[in-house]
């Protein structure tokens, strides 16, 4: 009958995301004691929205921004955390069923380790994958390839792109020819993180070169996805004249073998938020990325827009419970098929 200790069990369950649990032991403190157990209705909506139980998430909240002692800071935690629910209940409304089937599958061991892997990239032909792994903090580059239906056991990409400095948010061309990543506080960088280019060789991959100040510049350019055609490069940057913290940027290639200036993709696509991660998809038309900026569930949802005859982006579209969650989403790569997703 100690309180407390669901109350804190509650808190540490909701930490490590079990959401479940966590909700469970809220719920046996409220029925011990509903009034004592009020200034937790917050974090127990938060674990409603967890599970996904949007509707019920709204109400405890609502129960807590009725109370009329609560400070400024909690008024708007409590606030910002509606307008997220409200925001899924709408969502859920207008898009009655989902038109994918949502049961994620680990790629197993071949590609993942006890270590952190990350932005997965493919080929057109889907038969190679490069990704990021990151061993006691130096990232190199891993790949694997696609045989007889099994991917191949990872081992570090040939040549000499990896080195003791850290490689990562790579990109690599549909064509398996280019491996565009991001490399940070190397000597001859512009800032913090910029963006390198490899080619494919006999002997592997060459060594990498910086590339250049047109496309870097003394801030952070990271996450770069290079279009089939090799002629459009997106990246990430928080480079000065934006429309928040990190925008979204696209350069071409000129005629002349060089990258033009990057132009900045704009308020359709930008906020005073953070807009990461771009994905320019096999057909160079369908654009994804990661925003915390634009209406969501809370934290980084993935969205997309489409690119019309006129040039122009469509209106970003949530992609939805259960691909965005209340937690931070991203690194999703669409295969050419369009309906298979690596993240």
């Amino acid at each position: 009958k100690f309180l407390d200790v669901y109350l804190s069990r509650a808190g540490i369950y909701a930490n490590i995301k079990d959401y479940k649990a966590s909700v469970n032991d809220f719920e046996t403190a409220m029925k011990m004691d509903k009034v004592y157990s009020e200034t937790y209705l917050l974090p127990y909506s938060i674990s409603l929205a967890g599970l996904g139980n949007f509707a019920k998430a709204l109400e405890a909240v609502n129960d807590f921004l009725s109370n009329p002692k609560l400070n400024p800071q909690s008024i708007k935690a409590g606030n910002y955390r509606k307008t997220t629910y409200q925001f899924a209940l709408d969502y859920d409304k207008t898009h009655p069923t989902a038109n994918y089937v949502f049961a994620p599958k680990n790629m197993g061991d071949s590609i993942n380790s006890d270590a952190l892997e990350y932005f997965p990239s493919l080929t057109i032909d889907g038969s190679k994958m490069i990704f990021t792994r990151r061993i006691n903090n130096d990232e190199d580059f891993y790949e694997s390839n696609f045989v007889n239906g099994h991917w191949t056991k990872a081992k570090p990409v040939s040549g000499k792109i990896n080195t003791n400095l850290n490689e990562g948010a790579q990109n690599i061309s549909q064509d398996g020819q280019w491996l565009i990543f991001t490399g940070c506080n190397r000597p001859e960088g512009a800032g913090s993180c910029d963006l390198y280019i490899s080619y494919y060789t006999k002997e592997g991959w060459s060594e990498a070169l910086n590339l250049g100040n047109r496309i870097n510049s003394d801030q952070w350019e990271s996450q770069p996805s290079l279009s089939p055609d090799k002629r459009d490069l997106y990246f990430a940057s928080n480079r000065l004249g934006g429309f928040g913290g990190i925008d979204l940027y696209v350069a071409h290639l000129q005629p002349n073998g060089r990258w033009s200036d990057p132009e900045n993709l704009g308020p359709q696509i930008n906020t005073k938020g953070d807009e990461t991660e771009p994905f320019i998809h096999a057909d160079n038309q369908t654009l994804y990325f990661a925003s915390n900026g634009l209406p969501g569930y809370g934290g980084e949802d993935l969205f997309v827009v489409r690119k019309g005859a006129d040039g122009k982006w469509t209106t970003p579209q949530n992609l939805g419970y259960p691909i965005n969650t209340i937690n931070d989403e991203g690194t999703l790569f669409i295969a050419a098929d369009g309906k298979t997703a690596y993240y």
